[in-house]
């Protein structure tokens, strides 16, 4: 603080606050910061740091890649009722960013065998935020949007994948693991006629199905011969006949 009598004086910015008033404030566009001035004519100023002067260098370290810089005691920062309390730490935290951090659980919703999947995964911090794989393989036939983070495709391979991700920003970079499983659809083989059955006589026929198990079976429509069920798990189609004819019914598998 400079007056016509040269002297250096300090106050805390807390305390200069109370004193700032749209029309004693200046800018000074070379050094980036604002400064107080007397406008009835002593010739005083008086410099100081604001939000918008603290973010500019702020972002000039970060631009020059250094390490870090000295801030001020932190109770000449502190005001307790106003929000935020701290407003030129606020800026410095703002102005620094904040770290990613990928969110959602483990596993991810099931994909199908060729069918189409699309997932968008989400991750919290400054934009932009990118992503990709750190390790592991996503299934085949997926992939994985670096810009908005969609996990999406047709899956060419089944099975349960394990892989990595990984999201960055200009602060930091996080991970976190992810399995995926892709399921095979089921599908009911063998002959649609199946082996006959006698009136009164214990039958078994154990129908099969590909897929990635479990499996259910269940009677989609038509009826079975009175006296036979078919188990749900196993598809065994069993029992003791009670009436004669030829039945029509069908069967569903799904898993």
């Amino acid at each position: 603080y400079w007056t016509s009598a040269p002297g250096l004086q300090q106050i805390a910015y807390n305390q200069l606050a109370s004193q700032i008033t749209t029309q004693n404030v200046r800018w000074d566009f070379m050094a980036q910061v604002p400064y107080l001035t007397d406008d009835a004519g002593t010739p005083s100023f008086l410099s100081y740091d604001d939000e918008q002067s603290i973010a500019t260098k702020v972002n000039y370290a970060k631009s020059m890649g250094l390490g870090g810089w000295i801030i001020w005691q932190l109770s000449l920062d502190y005001f307790p009722d106003r929000n935020p309390q701290h407003p030129l730490m606020t800026a410095i935290r703002n102005a620094m960013g904040v770290a990613p951090a990928i969110m959602g659980s483990s596993p991810l919703p099931p994909a199908t065998l060729g069918t189409s999947y699309s997932q968008t995964l989400t991750a919290t911090g400054t934009a932009p935020i990118t992503w990709n794989v750190a390790a592991g393989a996503l299934p085949g036939g997926l992939a994985l949007s670096s810009s908005t983070g969609i996990l999406s495709g047709t899956p060419s391979s089944a099975g349960t994948f394990a892989f990595t991700l990984q999201v960055s920003n200009s602060v930091a970079v996080a991970t976190r693991p992810f399995t995926l499983t892709v399921s095979t659809p089921p599908a009911i083989t063998g002959a649609s006629t199946l082996p006959p059955a006698t009136l009164a006589t214990s039958y078994s026929q154990t129908l099969t199905a590909t897929g990635t198990a479990p499996i259910t079976w269940s009677v989609a429509a038509g009826a079975l011969p009175a006296g036979l069920t078919l188990g749900s798990s196993s598809g065994i189609l069993g029992g003791t006949p009670s009436s004669a004819g030829t039945f029509a019914f069908t069967l569903q598998v799904s898993n």
